[in-house]
């Protein structure tokens, strides 16, 4: 099952349900910080930091949707 830290990293990955589940749940701040904490550590440069960024926001939004469909 891919991770976070791969979708965020690797091209063509999705994440699950419950991966979504989970980044709802420690929130947006905390992911956030995760997806800059990884960004730091792959040294991405500033082009797939961008990408990594917009690929997290995106993700986000998928998961807010997927969260709201299971209430």
């Amino acid at each position: 099952m891919p991770t976070l830290y791969q979708y965020v990293v690797e091209a063509g990955v999705r994440v699950s349900t419950e991966c979504c589940s989970n980044i709802l749940h420690i929130g947006r701040r905390c992911n956030d910080l995760f997806v800059e904490a990884t960004i730091s550590y792959k040294h991405l440069s500033e082009k797939e930091a961008e990408q990594a960024v917009r690929k997290n926001d995106k993700q986000w939004n998928f998961c807010k949707t997927v969260g709201q469909m299971h209430k």
